[in-house]
């Protein structure tokens, strides 16, 4: 009988702590992931090009605004998983039951007061805005690529004429 109750009781507890480094990790991918798109959007904003480019500069200019758009939605994004996920898996908030009796009516009243999370039973939405955060970092990593490519490209070419 002891024996089973230890190995419950070592289950019970290889569970705590599963539980506990999936919070951490977690909060350790969104920390990675909002770092870099905290990086990329001041890549954006501290973009200027030495050159004069012409009719040239209105591809970087479009490269320039679709990239920092996408670092702005990835910021978005990793704002709602931290809304949604994060927070109230670090601070959960409980549903309490208060019941009362009633002495001139005889009868009891209950009244339960639960928290908004407590009522949504809807599925998390969490890898989504994680999926869709990504999604939008590597369109920003590529626009930011591609201007740098289109500079390396268009500096060797004035170079040669």
């Amino acid at each position: 009988m002891e024996e089973g109750k230890t190995r419950d009781q070592e289950h019970s507890l290889d569970e705590r702590i599963d539980g506990l480094l999936a919070k951490y990790v977690s909060v350790w991918l969104w920390s990675i992931l909002f770092g870099t798109s905290i990086t990329l959007s001041f890549s954006f904003i501290g973009y200027r090009s030495q050159d004069k480019w012409g009719s040239l500069g209105l591809l970087l200019a479009l490269l320039l605004v679709i990239g920092f758009s996408g670092a702005i939605t990835s910021l978005v994004y990793l704002f709602y998983y931290l809304k949604d996920y994060l927070i109230p898996t670090f601070f959960p908030t409980e549903t309490r039951s208060v019941t009362s009796s009633q002495s001139s009516g005889g009868g009891d009243i209950n009244v339960t007061v639960e928290s908004p999370r407590a009522r949504d039973k809807k599925p998390s939405r969490a890898p989504e805005y994680l999926r869709t955060s990504v999604k939008a970092m590597v369109l920003a990593v590529i626009m930011r690529a591609s201007i740098v490519l289109i500079e390396l490209v268009y500096s060797s070419l004035s170079g040669q004429f």
